[in-house]
């Protein structure tokens, strides 16, 4: 009997662990050939199990691709392309956030390098400013060195939340 009830209390922490459980946001990629030569990439986001509303996606080591598209209530800032690779950050509007139980998909650019050609390094910021890094295949020509990329991204970050912070 005594057996009994501890099992039952076992399993029943069990399950509500695992009702309560989340886990990080997901970022896809679609890609493809266009008729003109360039490929076409959409990346989404998967906030179905998030805990927290995503604000911000940055994209970096993206070699000489070009902005084409964001989702509505979405602003972008245009693509910077360096010896680190080219960078892009997309950030919501205020009341735009991706709200978690939710998938947000229009996040698009164009390069002229296939898909596997190199890593593409993605970053997701959330309203409680929690970090979520993604590697995904992408529209790189080569892959620069993680250090620069770190310190370039540790450096606009921080100044895009107080800017966001500002507006709201």
């Amino acid at each position: 009997m005594k057996m009994t009830k501890r099992m039952a209390c076992v399993v029943l922490c069990l399950l509500a662990a695992a009702l309560g459980a989340h886990s990080d946001p997901i970022v896809t990629v679609q890609d493809m050939q266009l008729a003109d030569g360039l490929w076409q990439y959409e990346y989404s986001i998967d906030n179905s199990t998030g805990s927290a509303a995503i604000m911000v996606f940055s994209l970096s080591n993206i070699d000489a691709a070009a902005l084409f598209a964001s989702p509505d209530g979405w602003g972008a800032t245009p693509i910077v392309d360096s010896d680190l690779g080219g960078y892009v950050m997309w950030w919501a509007d205020p009341g735009a956030e991706l709200s978690p139980g939710s998938v947000l998909a229009g996040f698009i650019i164009q390069s002229p390098y296939s898909s596997g050609t190199g890593t593409a390094l993605a970053y997701l910021y959330d309203t409680d400013y929690n970090g979520y890094p993604v590697t995904l295949d992408g529209p790189a020509s080569s892959s620069p060195e993680p250090a620069p990329l770190l310190l370039l991204g540790s450096g606009i970050v921080p100044l895009m939340f107080r800017w966001l912070k500002r507006r709201r």
